[in-house]
């Protein structure tokens, strides 16, 4: 077997989840905790020890895959060599279907999963977790609301409840957003309702454009930066290449070979505090 290549498709869900690649179902420890503050040593006293949290969580593998049948005429047929693309093809295929797959973990088929993003969660643009001179709630993508929802993501703070350090973010939007997220990421200073503002993202914020998002209005911003969890942690088992060719049963009964691709997944929620999203 062989790990097909992953193709062009650009992987926009590093932008909210920590992945790992396994070849069997496995069992990980996620832990919180030892993160706050240091407290002082005095001379020749012990070391305050800390407590982790820890919690096991298992895998529980789901499996998706696609057989390519070929024909002995076909391949007789093949002038251009386009059976040699099918690896490649199967490739982009499980490429897609991770990012799908991944959307569908915090977004559904109308918009932001309220699972996900919850009053008590405090993950939602809005005047109330922004808090200061903040007075929109839910606002479409402006530089001002990039401003606001990262004040959201200031006022969060980690299982030791110590503050997030927020040093690089990822804008998540849908391609009727794109140009809206241009403008809020490119422009230095603007006005907006007759107030100068500072774009406080520029620098620091990336965007990405998610054809799986299903809600045209709806933004999403992450907080990508080392030693910050992610939104949610996922496993992949590589897309495996099964081929069954000329020296197989199948040939011999039908003149036929086939080219097989899978891939296990799951995930783990792990962090609802490092995202956070917008629904004008």
């Amino acid at each position: 077997m062989e790990s097909c290549r992953s193709g062009n498709t650009p992987a926009g869900h590093a932008a909210c989840l920590n992945q790992g690649r396994v070849s069997v179902a496995v069992k990980r420890m996620p832990v919180d905790g030892a993160e706050g503050l240091l407290e002082d040593v005095k001379q020749l006293a012990p070391y305050k020890a800390a407590a982790l949290t820890d919690g096991s969580y298992g895998y529980a593998v789901t499996k998706r895959g696609r057989r390519v049948p070929i024909s002995w005429e076909s391949m007789v047929n093949d002038d251009l060599g386009a059976f040699l693309e099918i690896p490649d093809r199967l490739a982009r295929a499980a490429r897609r279907t991770e990012e799908y797959f991944v959307t569908t973990l915090f977004v559904g088929t109308t918009g932001p999963l309220g699972t996900v993003y919850t009053a008590g969660n405090k993950n939602i643009v809005n005047a109330t977790n922004a808090g200061g001179d903040f007075t929109a709630d839910n606002p479409p993508l402006s530089v001002d609301a990039l401003r606001q929802g990262i004040a959201v993501l200031s006022n969060q703070v980690d299982a030791d409840g110590q503050p997030i350090m927020i040093e690089a973010l990822t804008l998540m939007v849908p391609p009727a957003l794109e140009e809206a997220a241009d403008k809020a990421l490119k422009r230095s200073n603007v006005e907006e309702g007759g107030a100068a503002l500072e774009n406080v993202a520029q620098g620091i914020a990336r965007k990405f454009v998610n054809p799986y998002l299903t809600d045209d209005d709806a933004w999403y911003l992450f907080v990508t930066n080392l030693g910050v969890p992610p939104l949610m942690r996922i496993v992949f088992r590589e897309m495996m290449r099964r081929d069954k060719g000329p020296d197989s049963e199948l040939y011999r009964d039908t003149s036929e070979i086939e080219i097989f691709s899978d891939e296990w997944t799951d995930y783990r929620l792990t962090d609802w505090r490092t995202g956070l999203k917008s629904k004008p």
